[in-house]
């Protein structure tokens, strides 16, 4: 029942943002009474919240399927396939990643994004750690993989919810590789 709730919730938020989301609405569309859908997602903020966590799994899930290919790379081709995890990610529900990026954020209330940021950071400094030979001396790889994660997810999301028909396909990855690539080194 929950992930039916969950889906309902998505499909509304994709369909109609989350200032039209509702508790009656979701129940009907998951064709629950708003008594067990209650029991559940005491409010609205936490059914978007139920859903934003379900998606950051599915984000999580991507990189942490990526990871181990890297093992062996050097730095830029690492990065690459991590970047790629990435954009592949956040194909999964591209119209909901957009809306909750570009809407729920801004409520202030939801702390759903936390474990995916730190995920990301981690991931970041496992990856410059592994190849400190060829980072620049004196990088700060705490900072570093604090900018790498923030950059990556403020573009990426950034290109989700404006979709740019200027930028070819693939091209945002390059990019973002070698963007990443020339700052640690």
């Amino acid at each position: 029942m929950v992930e039916t709730i969950l889906d309902a919730t998505a499909r509304i938020l994709v369909e109609d943002g989350y200032a039209r989301t509702s508790t009656n609405r979701v129940a009907e569309r998951a064709g629950v009474s708003i008594g067990s859908l209650y029991q559940y997602f005491p409010s609205r903020e936490a059914l978007v919240a139920g859903v934003a966590r379900r998606h950051s799994e599915w984000l999580k899930d991507e990189l942490e399927r990526a990871l181990p290919s890297t093992s062996g790379l050097g730095l830029k081709d690492a990065v690459s396939i991590l970047l790629a995890a990435v954009m592949s990610a956040h194909r999964i529900n591209p119209e909901l990643n957009a809306v909750l990026a570009g809407e729920v954020p801004n409520l202030g209330v939801l702390d759903w994004k936390a474990d995916t940021t730190e995920r990301g950071i981690a991931v970041a400094q496992g990856l410059l750690e592994a190849h400190v030979r060829e980072v620049r001396p004196g990088l700060d790889v705490n900072s570093a993989a604090f900018l790498i994660s923030t950059v990556v997810e403020a573009a990426v999301n950034a290109a989700w919810r404006q979709r740019p028909q200027s930028i070819p396909d693939g091209s945002l990855e390059r990019e973002l590789t070698s963007l990443v690539y020339r700052y640690v080194t």
